[in-house]
């Protein structure tokens, strides 16, 4: 065979191999969905989506962090397909700039919570904050979380927050919060319910739930952001009877639209 033929032969063999490998990723790229998540519902988020595939076959990429990080990250143009925030907050400015392809829709709400995987030397959650022996309390940044602004809130309506402001570390979302306890770097925090439900047994420690009286409700609301036919059929399943029974056992309250 002429070295000419050989050589066009082995060029039409690798133009091949590269039109297979890219409609490949194509295609597995359409048949996925991307979903921004809050970190508190991430852990909740997780084993919904587990159960989505296993029923479709339909894969799902999930990212975690902060509402507000996640919501200009979305305004800058990132690839998710759907947005679940810890609030309504960030999904309907998104919906005002006509990044969402509908209104945004509540899917759950979350509970505050005081956490410490040592010990608490109050029955109330925010005379457990507001203790001598507590040297470091961690909650999430206020200005790109939801659950740090509940948390300041309610610390503010107790009126603990000029008593303990000194101790406070901030986390740039629940996850950095979390650790925070975890580790021992914080004595104590306030967090998401579903943290601590969500947390190893070993590392679940102790918790005491905040008095909604003292902070709004965190009602939490997602947004769709992508025409995907995958990505409409996840997004209505988050509000199905299954997805509402994973929500309430990570802590969450149903929610009436």
């Amino acid at each position: 065979m002429p070295a000419s033929l050989q050589h066009l032969i082995k060029n039409l063999f690798v133009n091949l191999c590269m039109v297979m490998v890219l409609s490949f990723f194509e295609l597995h790229s359409q048949s996925s969905v991307r979903i921004a998540v809050a970190s508190n519902v991430s852990p909740a988020t997780k084993a919904l989506m587990a159960i989505f595939t296993q029923q479709t076959g339909i894969r799902v990429e999930i990212i975690s962090g902060a509402s507000g990080k996640l919501a200009t990250q979305i305004e800058h143009g990132a690839p998710y397909d759907i947005f679940l925030s810890a609030d309504t907050v960030f999904p309907n400015i998104l919906y005002e700039k006509k990044l969402t392809r509908m209104r945004p829709r509540s899917y759950a709400q979350g509970q505050l919570v005081a956490w410490s995987v040592r010990t608490l030397y109050s029955d109330d959650a925010m005379g457990s904050v507001d203790q001598a022996e507590i040297r470091h309390i961690a909650i999430a940044d206020p200005a790109l979380a939801p659950y740090g602004k509940a948390a300041m809130d309610a610390m503010k309506k107790s009126g603990k927050y000029e008593r303990v402001k000194d101790k406070l570390i901030f986390g740039e979302n629940i996850s950095q919060v979390n650790q925070y306890i975890t580790t021992g770097t914080a004595d104590i925090g306030l967090t998401a319910l579903s943290s601590v439900l969500s947390a190893p047994t070993g590392l679940k420690g102790y918790y005491r739930i905040v008095d909604s009286t003292l902070y709004n409700p965190i009602i939490q609301s997602a947004a769709l952001l992508s025409d995907k036919s995958e990505a409409r059929q996840c997004f209505e399943f988050i509000y199905s009877d299954t997805a509402k029974e994973v929500f309430v056992k990570f802590g969450y309250t149903r929610i009436h639209e």
